[in-house]
């Protein structure tokens, strides 16, 4: 037990050097800390992002669904089905969609 008094040198060497580390560490420690933080905070910032950047290309998939289904709707000739008056006009019949 000689060896870990107080007195002896080698202790109190060993002693001074963890409490020279020992700033470093923490310093280091808090660093780290902090970043991680702003990466999270980060990380946060670009989900949210990439989320309204999907839901913008979504509306636009379904803007196009939409006029896409509205042209189907239109029939053949642009026409709609619900108006069957229009099928006789000549640009129409030109575009051979009159019903035969």
């Amino acid at each position: 037990m000689r060896y870990l008094s107080l007195s002896s040198l080698r202790v109190r060497l060993v002693l001074l050097v963890f409490a020279s580390i020992a700033p470093a560490v923490a310093l280091i420690l808090y660093g780290a800390a902090e970043q991680r933080g702003y990466a999270a905070v980060a990380a946060q910032e670009n989900a949210i992002r990439l989320a309204r950047e999907v839901a913008a290309d979504h509306e636009q998939l379904l803007d196009g669904a939409r006029l896409s289904w509205d042209a189907k709707k239109q029939g053949p000739c642009g026409l709609n089905q619900a108006a069957p008056r229009e099928r006789g006009r000549p640009w129409c019949r030109a575009l051979r969609c009159s019903p035969a």
